[in-house]
């Protein structure tokens, strides 16, 4: 399974632009729209396979699955589920995107 950047979302198109608006001194980011948020941290570093498919499954329906992704992606986290995608999951796509340049 290759991984390919989804179509534009407009409703994650609107979250972007929420998440550069500031709200007093607060600026909101992408992690504050994740389904995470409200879980244990834990159940995003799990050490089993039955862990890892209830990490994923909360991140299923996130509105941020794809920030989430891009950011484990780009800053080479070695450990946890993020935007829905294991270590190994991530891995694949490290590896299939050296093998496409």
């Amino acid at each position: 399974m290759a991984y390919r950047k989804q179509q534009t979302n407009p409703y994650l198109e609107q979250k972007r632009l929420e998440s550069r608006m500031t709200l007093g001194d607060e600026i909101k980011h992408w992690e504050d729209y994740a389904n995470c948020l409200t879980e244990q941290p834990d159940t995003f570093f799990p050490t089993d396979g039955v862990g890892v498919e209830i990490a994923k499954r909360i991140c299923q329906n996130c509105v941020v699955k794809e920030e989430c992704l891009e950011f484990a992606l780009s800053t080479r986290q070695d450990h946890g589920v993020w935007g829905g995608m294991s270590e190994r999951g991530r891995r694949l796509i490290i590896k299939q995107q050296k093998q496409n340049t």
